[in-house]
């Protein structure tokens, strides 16, 4: 993953001085600096708020248009309207496979978050069907979980949990709490499923043609009331602008259509499952082929949904899967190289997985985003500032000429780890990445005010015969021989993560800080030392703690359980 692979990852959580985080410079009694932060922002993370009509898209996948990009196929009015307007076939079919129908208030949508209307009707007959606290926690996991998934347009609810619940502003995105409402559907819908089956529910034919009364008339109303709706989203003045104002009429009566038609979809599956269940408690289907065509209907609606969004072609055989990725001959020169360093394609920029695959990279793609390392990037690549891609040692430079992969060797990288004569000091993060610009990143490095250590020095005595080498490199844990006549300051081309790194000289732990932004910086003692950054964070020894006693307390009750048993 390159920068080593835990360490860069890490740094998801450390969201210091980031634009999508909350922090602020503050004085401490003594006249230096601290920092405040308190997670990310409300507005970043509620910026993929579920709308509350979208969240219809739970039972109706295309509510709202489905996803940012929809194919609506060459038999669509609109792509008969494109050949109508003298469009060749093949430019007209590439512009239909990705219409823009999300009209939702989400920035992009993969896809809707369909947990399949026959699931959600099975649940709602459930809620008519079962008594007890687990039918009540059930309904009040999926109650929360959908008020949640609204944030921003629920703000009230959402600030109070910001505020108040651990971590609840560490999450990127607040519509990922409906994956416990996508649990307890399924598992409401299974248990009055089965009391029917089982011919244990009371008065079953009620409950279902009570509920199938109920949802049949609300999709009706939905479908009489498209009229209602202008089908325009937040990015419709833009696509206006690209498209032209016909193409964008033909976009939103696609919108028109797909709403009318996945209306109609749930309707025709709720009639289905209500004319089986009904057959069967009047023992007209036997309970075989009711759960046959029970289960058909499940598979017909989920899968059909899903072969929308989901690229088959996508899923390989375990050989294919092996390799993702050709070596190159650039590649096998590069690997010839046994040293440790970094390799960067600048046309893949950070998220090009290719490269990672055979190097160790400074790119890759990961879920969790490590903030500085991207801010500093961004930076780097507006400034064109050459000296951030010697510090983080990038030996070589892989790219693209006539269609052949070519690479050149970066005299300049400078190691897994080097000393600097003088560490400058900045009040702010600004001022940090502005020093870089000018910064002699060989003999210089920059920390911020409130990240450096107390009486630090500032300026070190060169010495030609000092020495520090990597002996040993492992994702967690990292050694290195120090030898110097004079104290130092050394700078190792890892990333800076505060929460699990932890760095000795000798076998004694002591304080390591970032400098240049994201690396980290050690002031060592002259002599001759090993040096040691291992990873250890406090939350994984304690997790790994209450798992096991977890595991304890559960395998005791079913010990005293088997006990009881056995003794009756």
């Amino acid at each position: 993953m390159g920068l080593n692979a835990t360490s860069l990852l890490a740094t998801a959580e450390y969201s210091k001085f980031s634009t999508r985080g909350k922090s602020e410079l503050t004085q401490n009694p003594d006249n230096s600096l601290k920092e405040v932060t308190s997670g990310l922002d409300t507005a970043y993370i509620t910026q993929f708020s579920y709308g509350i009509f979208e969240s219809l898209n739970l039972f109706i996948p295309r509510i709202q248009g489905g996803g940012s990009r929809e194919d609506l196929g060459q038999d669509s009015e609109l792509y008969k309207f494109l050949i109508q307007q003298g469009v060749p076939r093949n430019q007209a079919g590439q512009f239909v496979q990705n219409v823009p129908t999300y009209w939702g208030d989400q920035p992009i949508l993969e896809a809707p978050a369909y947990i399949g209307v026959t699931i959600v009707f099975l649940a709602i007959i459930s809620l008519f069907l079962i008594k007890g606290a687990l039918r009540n926690w059930l309904f009040a996991g999926i109650i929360m979980s959908l008020l949640l998934s609204w944030g921003k347009n629920l703000p009230w609810l959402t600030q109070f949990f910001i505020d108040y619940f651990p971590l609840y502003n560490k999450f990127r995105a607040v519509s990922s709490i409906q994956v416990i409402l996508e649990f307890c559907f399924p598992v409401l819908a299974c248990l009055g499923l089965h009391l029917i089956l089982e011919q244990r529910a009371l008065n079953p034919k009620k409950s279902i043609l009570k509920t199938a009364t109920f949802f049949l008339s609300f999709l009706l109303l939905l479908l009489l009331s498209k009229s209602i709706f202008d089908f325009s989203g937040g990015m419709d003045g833009y696509l206006s602008e690209a498209y032209g104002p016909m193409i964008m009429d033909q976009i939103l009566e696609a919108r028109r259509s797909i709403f009318s038609y996945d209306i109609i979809r749930a309707i025709l599956y709720t009639l289905a499952i209500t004319a089986i269940l009904y057959l069967f408690i009047q023992g007209k289907l036997s309970k075989k082929v009711s759960i046959l065509a029970l289960f058909a209907l499940l598979a017909s609606d989920l899968l059909g949904i899903s072969n929308r969004y989901i690229d088959r072609d996508l899923f390989v055989l375990p050989r294919q899967k092996s390799q993702p990725f050709l070596i190159q001959a650039s590649d096998r020169a590069i690997l010839k190289d046994s040293t440790r360093y970094r390799v960067f394609e600048p046309n893949l920029q950070l998220s090009g997985a290719r490269t990672a695959y055979f190097h160790n990279a400074i790119g890759g793609y990961h879920g969790a985003k490590p903030r500085r390392f991207e801010e500093l990037y961004e930076y780097f690549s507006a400034n064109q500032i050459e000296g951030v891609l010697d510090m983080l040692n990038v030996k070589y430079i892989l790219f693209e000429k006539e269609k052949e992969q070519k690479f050149i060797q970066n005299p300049n990288a400078m190691g897994n780890a080097w000393f600097v004569d003088s560490l400058f000091v900045a009040v702010d993060a600004d001022g940090v990445l502005n020093k870089m610009k000018s910064l002699n990143f060989e003999n210089g490095a920059i920390v911020l005010a409130s990240e450096a250590p107390e009486n630090i020095k500032l300026t070190f005595s060169a010495d030609s015969l000092s020495r520090i080498d990597l002996t040993k490199a492992h994702p967690t844990r990292l050694e290195y021989k120090f030898s110097s006549s004079e104290e130092q300051m050394v700078v190792f081309s890892e990333m800076y993560y505060p929460h699990g790194w932890k760095s000795f000289i000798d076998g004694v732990e002591v304080e390591h800080f970032p400098v240049n932004y994201v690396l980290r910086g050690l002031n060592v003692p002259k002599g001759n030392h090993d040096i040691v950054f291992s990873f250890e964070p406090s939350v994984i020894k304690t997790g790994t703690s209450i798992r096991l006693l977890a595991l304890f307390l559960f395998l005791g009750v079913i010990l005293v359980a088997l006990f009881k048993k056995y003794k009756r």
